[in-house]
């Protein structure tokens, strides 16, 4: 007999709240367990809009049009 255990996604650590300089880079961190491993994504919240893939978002060289809230989903 097989058992197959899922454990839903869970973010372990958020990202923190960050001002920036425009032209300047900016990074956020974010980490989440899960059974299987869960995939993280980041997302500009107006608009849903996808932005990265990854625990890592990085923009280089900020400018106004990214300024905004940004979040972490773990699926």
């Amino acid at each position: 007999v097989l058992n197959f255990f899922l454990d839903k996604p869970e973010i372990t650590r958020q990202p923190a709240n960050v001002a920036v300089d425009e032209d300047s880079p900016v990074s956020g961190f974010c980490d989440a367990k899960g059974y299987p491993p869960p995939e993280i994504t980041w997302e500009k919240v107006r608009g849903n809009k996808l932005v990265a893939k990854g625990r890592n978002l990085f923009i280089p060289n900020a400018r106004r049009s990214d300024k905004g809230r940004y979040r972490c989903v773990a699926s």
